[in-house]
């Protein structure tokens, strides 16, 4: 299977002016080749991730689809720095490669995109 994430939508957040922050939708290929996996970033002014968001997927029952409905593996990244090289590490969990591997390519393709976005006025 092709491991990859695209972004499907990025919307930047103000108020009054100010920047409040990002939110970046990706979608990338688990398990399940035909039902993308799409998770919602949301990126604070700060830089740091805010909230990851499960939007929709295709993943197996019992598998891939428990791993995402895990909160504490969904939201490893959130209070951490939207860097491309994360110095944090989402874990590869056994039996849901694919789903794990297309999970931590969209956080780091999230993030990419996130130092190019907050580039730009």
């Amino acid at each position: 299977a092709k491991q990859f994430a695209t972004v499907k939508a990025i919307d930047k957040a103000t108020k009054d002016g100010a920047l409040l922050g990002y939110r970046i939708v990706t979608v990338s290929t688990g398990f399940n080749e035909k039902d993308k996996i799409t998770l919602q970033f949301e990126v604070g002014a700060d830089g740091g991730f805010a909230d990851v968001t499960v939007l929709s997927h295709g993943e197996t029952d019992g598998f891939g689809a428990k791993l995402l409905a895990d909160p504490a593996y969904v939201t490893v990244p959130v209070g951490q720095a939207a860097v491309t090289e994360p110095a944090f590490a989402v874990d590869t969990v056994s039996g849901v490669t694919l789903t794990g591997d297309a999970y931590q390519k969209a956080v780091r393709h999230a993030a990419a995109v996130y130092q190019v976005i907050k580039e730009v006025p």
